[in-house]
């Protein structure tokens, strides 16, 4: 990529944190973002390998290279010609005693790489073959390079270039906007009015509350692997908590968070819970159509109350996640030097409640293909990522803890 014709551009809010977070553990794989995809019916690892090239060379986050200036101002260089590089690997299992198992250790493995922004690839993309019409599709990126809705961008539009491809089509024209209308927008707002009103809204939001008791006990910094412990909602139970939103005016999304504010609240006896919810900060904006870092992770401050009703609880929710959509733009980096915090670790304020809302059913040339999250970057105390199955009727729950916590 030396060879290549580079123009330089600032970071993202979002980058610069994972930038400096990094730079504090360079060694340290907390900030590998990793998915894999299970394909159920042929696929063509040429064809595969074409789409995922060609996606690549449309998605200027994974080919673009990071380096500080004199000043020890960060910079991403932007790559203007096509990547020359391997793209995908290819990996047979069907010989081996236990293709899948074998599959997902390679991948584990993969996740345990650190990556230096400033010189290592950004991604690493794999086809597993596990059995005949069955693939794991494995990508690993760094999240200075793309946050969650990015990588869904990235997915979908691979299922889609490698559909066409396998129609004998031409794909149609890139989806993807530039890098370049994101930092201009984040520009323009952290010089406008609103940038004002949303710091003011924080200060008077949080009115000096800067911390959550940990369920642990005490505060450690994200380690690089994490516990996790899943579960799944049942249709019957998940109808109830529709019937909950329903009858609250509010979202599942939200009895969910307030279930989880009120087992936060028995468990410490803290009555004034403190989570963290991430906010895509892309509606209306041009980050929609751009896979990027833009993803911004807020405090969502509740009160909770010995005999509480639900109902009044999750209305509590309900009311501040509706205000910190409204002002989700504010970086939580802000926040953090507006409290004091500066200097001090960089995670989350509290807990972070992270509801995967957006669609991850993808189909290639027919061959359904269901999204696997393998990890979602650092996890500092306790993350519960909240998966919606409307076709089946359940929620999904994964609880990841830091291990040097639990």
């Amino acid at each position: 990529m030396t060879e290549r014709a580079l123009r330089r551009l600032p970071l993202t809010g979002a980058q610069t944190g994972v930038w400096y977070g990094q730079r504090l553990a360079p060694d340290s794989p907390v900030y590998n973002v990793g998915q894999y995809v299970e394909i159920d019916g042929p696929v063509d690892p040429d064809l595969f390998e074409a789409a995922v090239r060609r996606v690549v060379d449309e998605c200027e986050a994974l080919t673009v290279r990071f380096e500080e200036d004199e000043s020890g101002t960060p910079w991403q260089l932007l790559a203007e010609e096509p990547c020359r590089g391997p793209v995908l690997d290819t990996v047979d299992h069907r010989a081996e005693s236990d293709p899948e198992a074998a599959a997902l250790a390679r991948m584990r493995a993969d996740m345990g790489t650190p990556a230096d922004p400033a010189g290592s690839p950004l991604f690493a993309f794999a086809l597993h073959l596990v059995a005949p019409g069955r693939t794991l599709w494995y990508q690993r990126v760094h999240h200075i390079a793309l946050d969650a809705y990015g990588f869904s961008l990235v997915s979908r539009r691979t299922a889609e270039v490698y559909s066409a491809l396998a129609r004998g089509e031409e794909p149609g024209p890139t989806p993807f906007g530039p890098l370049s209308a994101v930092l201009d927008e984040e520009s323009a707002y952290r010089t406008g009015e609103r940038y004002a009103e949303d710091r003011a809204h924080w200060l008077a939001r949080l009115d000096g509350r800067t911390a959550h008791e940990p369920l642990s006990g005490a505060s450690f910094p994200a380690a690089p692997d994490f516990l996790r412990a899943e579960a799944v909602v049942g249709p019957e139970a998940t109808a109830g908590i529709h019937a909950h939103a329903r009858a609250s005016r509010a979202t599942w999304a939200d009895v969910v968070t307030a279930a989880f504010a009120a087992f936060l609240h028995r468990s410490t006896g803290d009555r004034d819970v403190l989570l963290s919810l991430p906010a895509m900060a892309r509606l209306g904006s041009a980050a929609l159509s751009v896979p990027a870092m833009v993803v911004n992770v807020l405090p969502l401050r509740v009160a909770v109350r010995p005999g509480q009703p639900l109902s009044a609880l999750v209305a509590e929710v309900s009311d501040g996640v509706r205000g910190l959509r409204r002002h989700q733009r504010y970086r939580a980096e802000d926040i953090r030097r507006d409290l004091g915090l500066v200097g001090r670790d960089r995670g989350p304020l509290g807990p972070m409640v992270n509801v995967k809302a957006f669609d991850n059913a993808l189909a290639f040339a027919g061959a359904p293909g269901s999204v696997h999250n393998i990890a979602a970057g650092p996890v500092d105390d306790l993350t519960l990522a909240v998966h919606h199955d409307a076709a089946e009727g359940r929620i999904r729950l994964e609880l990841d803890a830091n291990p040097l916590a639990y």
